[in-house]
């Protein structure tokens, strides 16, 4: 079993990951009302890539045999009157920090990691 702070600190990275494929994926389905074909495959690339970040972080944390709990996903806004506008929600989205119950880690120096052998065997 992981250390608390640690199992938080990654349950709230996995759920980031989540809200941010979330966001990317409403903002694609803004562009794509509006016929605009580049930047809705920009997107969609970018939702793609947050959500496989948190498949790792989610395959971690089963390896590492830490418990996944999901929160609840809020519907993204889409308040942009133009595309400057979307980028920068997008951009204040994905830089938005964990929530502030997270625990901040400090390290106390230099310390040494043994990795644990994982029972994974898919492909």
């Amino acid at each position: 079993m992981a250390n608390k702070i640690i199992e938080t600190t990654l349950n709230d990275l996995l759920n980031g990951e989540l809200r941010a494929h979330h966001a990317y994926l409403q903002a694609a389905a803004w562009v794509a009302e509006r016929n605009l074909d580049g930047r809705y495959k920009f997107l969609l690339g970018h939702a793609a890539e947050e959500l496989k970040h948190m498949h790792r972080i989610f395959s971690f944390q089963n390896e590492l045999g830490a418990p996944v709990i999901f929160t609840e996903l809020p519907a993204p806004q889409v308040t942009a009157n133009d595309i400057k506008g979307l980028f920068t929600i997008v951009a204040n989205t994905s830089r938005a920090s964990p929530p502030r119950s997270t625990p901040r880690l400090t390290s106390p120096g230099p310390r040494r990691i043994t990795r644990r052998p994982h029972s994974y065997s898919g492909s």
